[in-house]
């Protein structure tokens, strides 16, 4: 009975090891890259949510307004602020739209708050970026045709470099983030199947994100919004040439802070909505909703990792015992596939930005990020909480 359950959880573990595999070897797969014409770029809303954001959004108010075209509107959602930023972005030349609401506070409701405001006079395509990243020359340009002509939800490449003055788990974490935003996406793209959206550096089609409540009340409401919009029949797509830079904080407990609420609404994300999006691709027969149930169903790689290292322990010690090799062998052609996959990711795609250190600390990373996995048994999150800046 033992050596069923184990095999019977090996099989479960090994899903997402698949699917992560085959998302990072189908990345390796040379493509063209998409053009844009400016003559036919569509009428631009840039959203940016901000709550107490005035010693950093500069940098972006800088980088939309230098992309943006005649007829093109920035609008910073100055949410619950209490210092200058609505200041700070009307004198970058940014529309204000400012909300104080103690008991629906975040991001979801800011964006629900601003597009009910841009109803009297609708752009054809809404970008949302957050205030404390910064995006590549015609980032808007790429994100916003592509939207615009494929008629659906757009995603960019929402990357994180190297933390030159952190420490080498949050590396660690920035090398995750490669995996998680820009290569996993990417080998979907190449499949010509769906992404998940990532939180910054999304577009819409006007008529698209108002099929949808962009305030879905979940932790991780991005990819909610995206899970939403496939259901719908618009499932997002990436665009690699669409790059916006993040930063992972420095300091480990701000980290855990922001990894800790996410990565608790994906879980429950995957629990609620990979069955369902599973069932719907069979009696809707849409191929693309299959493959976003799985993809969904990868969870975070540290968690990954740390399931996988208990499961081999236990086949191990099976194994010593007298008992089946196969949980072993499962296992073991689990831990080649993953390890050759992060390796060749890094080596094409993240080397320059992303120091191999940042493989050397993984373990130390997975040993830290027990006691947040541990800590959500025991204490769940429930409430929109801004994470503190660097």
């Amino acid at each position: 009975m033992f050596t069923f359950t184990l095999v019977l959880v090996s099989v479960i573990v090994l899903i997402p090891i698949l699917t992560f595999s085959l998302q990072c070897f189908l990345s390796l797969i040379p493509a063209s890259k998409s053009e844009f014409e400016k003559s036919k770029l569509p009428r631009l809303a840039v959203l940016i949510p901000a709550h107490n954001e005035e010693a950093i959004i500069s940098g972006i108010l800088q980088d939309v307004k230098s992309q943006m075209q005649d007829n093109d509107r920035a609008i910073v959602i100055a949410d619950n602020c209490e210092d200058a930023t609505a200041e700070v972005a009307k004198s970058y030349g940014a529309e204000v739209f400012e909300r104080f609401d103690q008991t629906d506070r975040g991001k979801a409701y800011a964006l629900r708050f601003a597009l009910e405001k841009l109803e009297a006079d609708p752009p054809e395509v809404v970008i949302v970026v957050d205030a404390d990243c910064r995006i590549s020359a015609d980032a808007l340009a790429h994100l916003s045709s592509k939207a615009a002509k494929l008629d659906r939800p757009v995603q960019g490449s929402y990357i994180f470099g190297e933390q030159t003055d952190g420490v080498a788990s949050n590396n660690a974490s920035s090398f995750t983030l490669w995996f998680k935003n820009h290569i996993r996406p990417l080998g979907s793209l190449r499949a010509g199947m769906p992404c998940q959206l990532t939180g910054s550096g999304m577009a819409f089609p006007w008529h698209v994100i108002r099929k949808v409540d962009v305030a879905n009340k979940s932790l991780a409401e991005d990819t909610t919004l995206g899970l939403e919009l496939a259901y719908a029949g618009y499932p997002p797509t990436f665009c690699p040439e669409a790059r916006i830079d993040g930063h992972v904080p420095k300091e480990w407990g701000t980290l855990v802070q922001q990894r800790r609420r996410w990565e608790q609404g994906y879980l429950e994300s995957i629990l609620t909505n990979a069955p369902k999006m599973a069932l719907r691709s069979f009696t809707s027969f849409r191929p693309g909703l299959l493959w976003a149930a799985f993809d969904l169903c990868i969870p975070p790689v540290a968690l990954l990792g740390i399931a996988w290292g208990f499961l081999t322990l236990c086949a191990l010690l099976m194994a010593v015992f007298g008992g089946s090799l196969v949980p072993a062998i499962m296992l073991s052609v689990g831990a080649l596939l993953m390890g050759s996959s992060l390796v060749l990711g890094w080596m094409v795609h993240c080397r320059d930005r992303v120091p191999a250190k940042a493989i050397l600390a993984m373990p130390w990373f997975l040993f830290r990020k027990i006691a947040i996995y541990v800590s959500l048994l025991f204490k769940r999150e429930k409430v929109w909480l801004r994470t503190e800046r660097d």
